[in-house]
């Protein structure tokens, strides 16, 4: 791969897009530093994000391409998006068209009810999260804080994680949830 930009960093690790040498596709690579995940105690969360995005195929999500590790290393292969962040073009525009508004989020209840069928449950919906393909359409993004809630005895999650600004009552209430 050559490297093209970065697209974005956080405490883990960072997105870069790159260029397949031989194919000249682009594509988005998470790379995630495994000694971060160890001084946290969250080494499982990127196998079980892998799992889930191997797991989930829909048009409204960003797709998993592939996936490998070295030493010091996690990569996640991912579809490229390159409309950018919802995020961004809600900060640049102020306020969305009502007709993308509601494409965006009928193509959103897509995207979750599928992934409820299929026993995930997203728990980090938030416009920095959501990204635009180049025809416009959504693709949902970052799948670190998803729970497979098939998986658990319960068929439910108690987990207080999210981002502060968008979490559910019943995560602040630290009750169990579940898909609703």
């Amino acid at each position: 791969f050559n490297i093209v930009s970065v697209l974005g960093r956080g405490y883990y690790g960072k997105v870069m897009l790159v260029q397949k040498k031989d194919t000249g596709e682009l594509f988005a690579i998470k790379s995630i530093q495994k000694s971060r995940l160890a001084e946290s105690g969250k080494s499982e969360t990127v196998l079980a994000e892998r799992n889930i995005m191997m797991k989930a195929h829909h048009p409204f999500i960003v797709n998993l391409a592939f996936a490998f590790q070295t030493p010091s290393k996690f990569y996640l292969g991912l579809e490229y998006a390159p409309g950018g962040e919802l995020f961004y073009h809600m900060d640049r525009l102020g306020t969305i068209q009502i007709d993308d508004a509601r494409l965006y989020t009928a193509e959103i209840g897509l995207a979750l009810s599928y992934l409820h069928s299929i026993g995930i449950v997203y728990r980090d919906l938030k416009p920095e999260n959501i990204l635009l393909d180049s025809n416009g359409h959504i693709k949902l993004t970052d799948f670190g804080l998803s729970k497979d809630i098939l998986a658990t005895d319960t068929g439910t999650a108690s987990t207080f994680c999210g981002t502060s600004e968008y979490l559910a009552p019943e995560v602040v209430m630290q009750m169990p949830y579940s898909y609703p």
